[in-house]
């Protein structure tokens, strides 16, 4: 590939490259989409579309529900850690469903935020 002679085009070229890296990565390390583990190439296909929609879901769940937030422009990883990997008690009723998390974690008023983001969304 021919790379720019001006150095700000060449900036600016390199910089795209590095953030389709990231993406590429985050695919690959966050959802596990770089591993075939399955013994036929229509399983590893199937497997592989479902990891796409996956990073399709969450691209979205952060560009909607992230903005403006901490984690907005994390990456999966952190955001597993952060918000979906928690030790909680779960209970449920009927209608709805409460999570208690413990007093002590550090991001209850980010949970808080994001899941009134994503409980106010229509449809």
């Amino acid at each position: 590939s021919e790379s720019p002679e001006n150095p700000k085009d060449a900036f600016a070229f390199y910089e795209d490259r590095g953030v389709c890296e990231q993406y590429i990565r985050e695919f690959k390390d966050g959802f596990r989409g770089g591993q075939d583990v399955l013994s036929s190439f229509v399983a590893n296909a199937f497997r592989l579309v479902v990891f796409a929609v996956a990073h399709t879901g969450f691209a979205r769940f952060r560009s909607n529900h992230l903005k403006g937030t901490e984690l907005e422009g994390s990456f999966i990883e952190r955001v597993r850690r952060t918000l979906f990997k928690i030790g909680a008690r779960i209970e449920t009723s009927v209608r709805r469903f409460w999570i208690h998390a413990s007093r002590e974690w550090p991001y209850q008023q980010l949970f808080d935020q994001v899941a009134r983001s994503v409980s106010a969304q229509p449809g």
